[in-house]
């Protein structure tokens, strides 16, 4: 980075303790961007600096109230710093691969799709600056292990035992170094030798806090299913019982570990879950968003009911809205009467936002004010919205009027309080597929072909590090005033 921009970054920071800096905020900050769109031209660009201070500006921005304006320029000014990051080869990853090669691990060796996600995932890492080990209580760092994956020879070190504590906190410290990225292949199963899964998140949740002090490091979690033929070592089967002999399809979990954009990165070039034969689920763990998401409350469609204006006129943006009547009920419904209720659509821009789909999608990944009558009763994907529809062609005037590409609709309805400051928040929940992956008993596991000894409580684990670390049970609220 020039000293212009270092001194510019400085008096910023000096700067920004007085009040009314938001504007001198948003013109450092295209300042910024403009330098680099210039200098990008002579291939004058530091990656490293340059995004180092992308991320100053992006954590100032917490220091404002911003409006739904201030929230699309930062948007803006964001995928400008992507294009030119992109334009001029973007920033160089350094690659660390682990594959858990306990005894456990052997089965999968005998999967097709298994060996196929390991040479699509390992074979994409030899485009950067890369490592790879095989870990069980110890690291033991390969030149070939693709090689020896495929050949099936595996063994090296302690293959006994696999600590995931160690695993983990081994693979997440890794990744808080600058452009680094962490992928663990593991099947996830957690060795308990006290024989206590009571105390597993906890061990787990207190490795990550650690690790997760002095980095914004994020974790994805995804799970596969792939052909097991061999031993299965069972951990709550009586002694001499413990080693079964099985040929079914069992789960395995890939966990990749770094900064926002690293992760992003690695879902789209390296481990891409499209490419992957028997991808399941996948789930992010994140302290913070990067960004908030556009939102506004839909004049026309099919998810209105009832009758209201927005209160600021002329606007076809707007989070207000007055004159509110109740009207018959349609097709959203529950109530047979069809009595009257009031319901709107929110549409919102979550294209920004580092979460999957089916969590975005998941009614119980949300909460609503308690204080007023409205329930959510639909998160539809815009995708899915009729062509023909008046909810369609409200949203395409909405888009070009405003520049903005909405993601989803959220619909919300009341029979009574309709009145108030409505909060709508997408919590910090350990998704359904994990609880619903995890087993207290593996010793019957002939037949089980979704789950996996104390998997939930791992990943609880790790997901209780996150929300410790933001102190925040959300990730975002979107709030609507609905006055009389």
């Amino acid at each position: 980075m020039n000293i212009r921009l270092h001194l510019l970054v400085l008096f910023f920071v000096l700067s920004c303790s007085t009040p009314n800096n938001k504007s001198k905020y948003f013109n450092d900050f295209e300042l910024f961007i403009e330098e680099l769109e210039e200098r990008k031209r002579t291939n004058n660009i530091d990656s490293l600096e340059e995004n180092e201070t992308f991320k100053f500006y992006l954590e100032q921005k917490n220091k404002f109230r911003l409006s739904n304006q201030d929230v699309k320029n930062i948007d803006e000014l964001t995928e400008r710093f992507k294009v030119i990051f992109k334009e001029s080869g973007g920033v160089d990853l350094k690659v660390n691969f682990y594959f858990e090669n306990s005894a456990s691990m052997n089965g999968y060796l005998e999967g097709t799709e298994f060996l196929q996600v390991m040479n699509r995932v390992v074979g994409n890492i030899q485009n950067y600056d890369n490592k790879s080990f095989f870990v069980n209580s110890k690291e033991h760092q390969q030149s070939n292990i693709l090689q020896k994956i495929n050949k099936k020879q595996i063994k090296v070190g302690d293959i006994s035992n696999s600590d995931h504590q160690f695993i983990f906190s081994n693979a997440i410290n890794s990744a808080s170094e600058n452009n680094s990225l962490s992928i663990v292949v593991t099947d996830g199963i957690y060795s308990v030798t006290d024989g206590n899964i009571d105390i597993v998140p906890i061990k787990i949740e207190q490795a990550f806090q650690k690790s997760l002090k002095s980095k914004n490091t994020e974790t994805v979690v995804l799970k596969l299913t792939s052909k097991f033929k061999g031993t299965y070592y069972s951990e709550t089967c009586q002694p001499g019982k413990k080693a079964i002999k099985i040929n079914q399809s069992r789960p395995y979990y890939m966990l990749l570990f770094g900064d926002s954009s690293v992760i992003d990165k690695a879902l789209q070039d390296i481990v891409n879950v499209t490419e992957l034969p028997g991808y399941n689920e996948q789930a992010r763990f994140l302290s913070s968003l990067q960004s908030k998401p556009s939102y506004t409350i839909l004049s026309q469609g099919e998810e209105k009911i009832g009758h209201f204006k927005p209160a600021k006129r002329g606007s076809s943006f707007f989070t207000e809205i007055i004159d509110v009547e109740k009207s018959k009920a349609s097709r959203y419904s529950k109530d047979e009467n069809k009595e009257n209720v009031f319901q709107f659509g929110v549409a919102v821009d979550f294209s920004k936002i580092d979460l999957p789909n089916s969590y975005l999608e998941d009614l119980g990944n949300y909460s609503i004010s308690e204080e007023m009558g409205y329930e959510i009763l639909d998160i539809q994907n815009i995708d899915n919205v009729e062509k023909t529809s008046r909810t369609y062609k409200e949203l395409n005037k909405i888009q070009e009027a405003n520049k903005v590409e909405f993601t989803h609709i959220i619909t919300v309805s009341a029979q009574t309080n309709l009145f108030g400051e409505l909060e709508i928040s997408l919590n910090k929940n350990l998704p359904e597929w994990i609880k619903e992956s995890g087993t207290t008993n593996d010793c019957e596991i002939i037949g089980d072909e979704k789950t996996t000894f104390a998997f939930d409580q791992l990943i609880q684990g790790i997901s209780k590090a996150y929300q410790k670390k933001s102190n925040k049970s959300d990730y975002l609220n979107i709030n609507l005033k609905i006055k009389i």
